[in-house]
């Protein structure tokens, strides 16, 4: 797959692995939990911290679905362009992070117009440090600016 990666502050050269459950079968570039019966202290240890890994790619993998719902449905394109299109999203993801603007998955107002409000009908916020404006991922876009 991917050739080893050097572990940030050491010399140390790990593998890169895909997470996964126990249903996989046991592979070099595959990492699952250890079974469930008599586990020792360490591996109940390794088990968790797989666990909380797993969810925190879960976790990011959500977020960049649901801002890039290409990634939602099956790609009709070549492994090339799929992976592309994956590297690009993980790029614009991380461009919108760094310059504080992001998806909100709020719910879209039922409420009549008003004019001193912004009816956010794309679902999009944008945090602005400077104005003191907040949205959180689970907003309400009816902004009062």
């Amino acid at each position: 797959m991917l050739p080893p990666q050097t572990l940030s502050g050491t010399d140390k050269q790990l593998p890169l692995v895909l997470i996964c459950d126990e249903a996989y079968p046991l592979k070099e570039y595959l990492t699952r939990p250890y079974p469930q019966r008599n586990l020792d202290h360490n591996n109940k240890v390794f088990n968790e911290k797989l666990s909380r890994a797993g969810k925190s790619v879960e976790c990011a993998f959500r977020i960049l679905c649901a801002k890039w719902r290409i990634l939602n449905k099956p790609t009709e394109t070549n492994v090339k362009h799929a992976r592309l299109t994956i590297k690009t999203a993980c790029l614009l993801h991380n461009i919108i992070m760094s310059k504080d603007i992001y998806a909100c998955s709020a719910a879209i107002s039922t409420h009549p117009p008003r004019p001193h409000l912004v009816h956010l009908t794309q679902k999009l916020c944008v945090r602005v440090p400077t104005s003191g404006f907040h949205c959180s991922p689970r907003c309400h876009c009816n902004c009062t600016l």
